[in-house]
């Protein structure tokens, strides 16, 4: 879970690079992909969670499901 309320260039490179260390981290358990669930109407986050390469997996209405390889 993430809370962040400034976003910038520099704030977008240190999350990249902790995620990328995250997903080599799952990836070296076993896990080949990750998923979030997330409401269809929050547009923002959508856009969020594709800047960090996750893309829509299933629709399920009112919630989509997204995944991203690790």
């Amino acid at each position: 879970h993430l809370k962040l309320y400034k976003w910038s260039k520099n704030m977008f490179k240190f999350y990249r690079d902790f995620f990328e260390t995250w997903l080599m981290e799952v990836r070296s358990s076993g896990f080949k992909k990750v998923y979030t669930a997330i409401q269809k109407n929050d547009e923002k986050l959508i856009k969020f969670e594709c800047m960090f390469g996750f893309e829509i997996d299933t629709d399920l209405g009112d919630i989509i499901i997204m995944s991203r390889s690790t």
